[in-house]
Parts: C-alpha cells; structure tokens; sequence
C-alpha cells in the first residue's frame, strides 16, 4: 500500500475521525478497509456511508489477494476462473494497456516475486540467483494471462495476479463517479496514498494536498512534505521507495519496488514518483511503473504520456535531494 500524501486541509491528526463526521454540510466517512485508510468527504445532506462499503465490498469480493475467496484468490489457486465479474474484467483490461504502454514496467503477474521477496503474505525465505531464476518465466501479463468475459486462464502453472497497484486508484473513482452521479460538487476521496479532488473544503477553499518528504521518513530532514499543490477535478498518486523496505543478512537494502525485468528490487536513487492525471486509476498504475523505471526513463515516460503530470524526488550523486517536475504539475 501507498502512505505517501498528507492531506493539508486537516488541523492536526486527531481530527481523522472514525465512521461519521457532519461539519455544516460537510460529511466524512472514514476508517480501514484493504488494510490502509481511507476517508470520504463530500458536502450533502445524505450520508453515503453505506454506498461506500458496497463498492469496497464489490471490489474486495473481486481483486482482494488477501481474501481467500476473492475472485483473484481462487484464480491464483486454479490458475482458471470462469465468468469473471464486471470489477475483474475491467481492471484486467486497463492492466493490459498500463502494462503495454510501460513497456512491461507496469507488471500485474508479480505476485510470486513479491511473495519470494518476503513483501506478500509468505514468510520471506532465502533468496538466491537459482529461485530468481525459476520465478521469471512465470512474470509476463502478455504472455502468460489470456481472459475475455467468458474465463481468465494461466497459460502455465504457477502464474498468478495482483492488482493492488492499480487497485486503490480504481476505487477512487468508483466512489468519485458515485458522487458525481449523486450530483455531489465538492470532494475529496483518499484512500492509502491515492486522492481524487473535486471543488472546494469546507472553508471554501480549493483542495490542498501535500507530497511526503522521502529524507524526513528517513531521518535526514526535518521538513515533513516537499511540496504543496491544488488538485481540483484531479488524482493524485505516490509510490515510494522508502518506507517499505529491510536490510538483508549482508546489510543490503531490499525495497518492495520489484523490477520484472530482473526479478530482484530496484536500486536506483529515484525515491518518490507522485503522477497527477483526471483519473486515479491511471495515477495510482503509472506511480508504480515508473518506480519501476527509475529516474531517466520516468522523465521521458512522463513527457511523452499523455493527459499526466509528474513530480520526481531522487537522491544525486552527492546524497542530496533533488526535484524534478513537468510542465503543468
């Protein structure tokens, strides 16, 4: 999960309050759910709280790798799944094109990389070049994943999916497009490091979302965020490096960010990618993939792709942080 943005339009932390909160016109609905927190709030005199938990329901029932009955569970166990639900099918073909147009960097049959690498539900075991080896053949969404709205098949035993990179972003605008549909005009939908923004606070004002600074986490500053930004009818999404790591028996640093072209974790000096983009599903994906792609790659990914913006933090050759940002970030 993703824990990189602080929502700046909140006084202190004490104020993120469970279940309900009426401020005027304003409703929160906040608490856990795929074991990060989320938080809705949206001006209506309708408490929609219970809209909510049946999109995470629906979504968890479908793509959940942590629910044993999950539709992606069983698949992961059977290696076919007939009549795959709508919630399935969908985040499976915008897979396929984040995953053709990152040139594979955007990577969803990771799972038993990300399991050998001790950042899934297995205990983490030794790892050797041998293991790393017989686990590639399995990591290939194109060539090992064939699906239509009648099955989903692993072309070879022991390819399985996970589609959390992509996962919180796609609920973001699930919830999003209910409250438009509800006519709702002002907004803020966060779940884990995702948030989608729409009109004004409750003070009138445009929303303010704050990005994590990387060397504060890591002890080496004392400014919490790097930079502030306005989202309005915008995602925002951030995938980092520095937070969910361990250090190995030999005193290296393992970080979850995997690379499917390797199969081991990155260790390139990009520490943080945030993508703003209309739509959180597309930030969420793309945050990851180009974590995957490291600092050169991003820049040139980020420049070319249309309808995203980019704000990059790395680490220089002199151990310092550094920025970059595109055009219209």
């Amino acid at each position: 999960m993703k824990h990189f943005i602080f929502i700046i339009y909140m006084v202190f932390a004490g104020a993120m309050l469970s279940n309900c909160t009426h401020r005027s016109h304003f409703i929160e609905n906040s608490g856990s759910v795929y074991g990060t927190y989320y938080s809705v709030v949206y001006e209506s005199q309708e408490d929609y709280n219970n809209a909510f938990d049946s999109i995470f329901n629906q979504i968890n029932n479908a793509v959940s790798n942590y629910q044993a009955s999950s539709e992606i569970s069983r698949f992961n166990t059977q290696g076919f799944l007939n009549n795959p639900s709508p919630v399935l099918l969908e985040q499976l073909q915008s897979a396929a094109h984040y995953h053709q147009i990152t040139n594979g960097a955007f990577e969803p049959t990771l799972l038993p990389l990300i399991e050998v690498w001790g950042f899934g539900l297995q205990k983490r075991t030794e790892v050797n070049h041998s293991i790393i080896d017989s686990l590639l053949p399995l990591v290939s969404f194109t060539k090992n994943i064939s699906f239509n709205k009648k099955f989903i098949k692993a072309n070879k035993p022991g390819v399985q999916l996970s589609l959390t990179s992509m996962g919180e972003g796609y609920t973001l605008n699930k919830i999003a497009s209910f409250l438009d549909h509800k006519g709702i005009e002002n907004y803020k939908v966060e779940l884990g490091g995702e948030v989608k923004c729409k009109g004004k606070n409750e003070d009138n004002k445009v929303w303010r979302i704050g990005i994590s600074n990387p060397f504060y986490d890591l002890g080496k500053s004392p400014d919490q965020l790097t930079e502030i930004i306005i989202l309005n009818n915008n995602s925002l999404s951030t995938s980092g490096s520095y937070r969910k790591f361990y250090i190995d028996e030999k005193g290296r640093k393992k970080t979850h960010i995997i690379d499917p072209k390797t199969g081991y974790p990155v260790t390139h000096n990009l520490l943080s990618v945030s993508i703003k983009c209309p739509d959180a599903e597309k930030a969420d994906a793309l945050s990851t993939a180009c974590m995957v792609m490291g600092l050169t790659k991003s820049k040139q990914f980020i420049k070319r792709e249309k309808d995203i913006e980019g704000f990059l933090i790395f680490e220089n050759d002199n151990k310092e942080l550094e920025t970059w940002v595109s055009n219209n970030f």
